[in-house]
């Protein structure tokens, strides 16, 4: 069984840092959503529907710029690369 360190990690330092920080967003938002769902006044119920519409959708834009972005780089690699001339498309048919 192999040891999984920082240097066998398939995620960089910056990735994780990232992660670290959106947890960290997320966890926040929703501690606000609770807060003032428990203690807000009659009038911040514009700041409840804010502030639950963005801990629903903050994960799904976050998700779908990830998404996004795997996608991109796939495409600048798979452009990289020389395309292979196969057999038998000489025309010679």
């Amino acid at each position: 069984m192999e040891n999984n360190s920082t240097g066998n990690s398939r995620y960089s330092l910056i990735q994780r840092i990232g992660a670290l920080l959106g947890i960290a967003v997320l966890v926040g938002l929703s501690a606000a959503t609770l807060w003032v769902a428990l203690f807000g006044k009659v009038k911040s119920s514009t700041l409840f529907l804010r502030l639950l519409v963005t801990t629903i959708s903050a994960p799904i834009a976050i998700w779908l710029l990830v998404w996004a972005f795997g996608a991109i780089v796939k495409i600048k690699r798979n452009s990289k690369e020389e395309p292979e001339t196969e057999e038998g498309e000489s025309g010679n048919g």
